[in-house]
């Protein structure tokens, strides 16, 4: 999903040939489902271990912070929103997001639940692009 260069090219070849997207961990790992931020500590052996290093972590918190309201006002998590945003992008025909436990793969279907605005969806990806 953070992947400007894939996502610049990716997205308006498929759109120009009629084709769709399968898009793969949407919540880039978890960590824009905000929980990275409460705690910040990854266990040693966890596979996500150095992979937010990448990342610049204060754009990320913003954007999160932006977008948090949205999703309250939509009763949802920063999960869902982010899954809903995604599932709503042109070509994207399938979005698959992992799951720890029957609780957040229940939690990840209701988002396909969530309606958002244009007026939400710009404001997301704004946020997204500045990431």
């Amino acid at each position: 999903m953070l992947n400007r260069s894939i996502e610049a090219d990716l997205v308006p070849y498929a759109q120009k040939n009629s084709l769709g997207v399968i898009v793969y961990s949407p919540m880039e790992r978890g960590l824009l489902t905000g929980k990275f931020f409460k705690n910040g500590k990854l266990k040693e052996n966890d596979h996500r271990h150095g992979y937010f290093k990448q990342f610049n972590l204060e754009k990320v918190s913003t954007f999160l912070d932006t977008s948090s309201p949205i999703a309250e006002a939509r009763n949802a998590t920063l999960a869902q929103l982010v899954l809903c945003w995604t599932s709503l992008q042109p070509t994207i025909t399938v979005v698959l997001a992992g799951t720890r436990n029957e609780a957040q793969a229940i939690a990840n279907a209701q988002a396909m639940d969530i309606n958002i605005t244009q007026q939400e969806m710009q404001v997301i990806a704004n946020g997204l692009s500045k990431i």
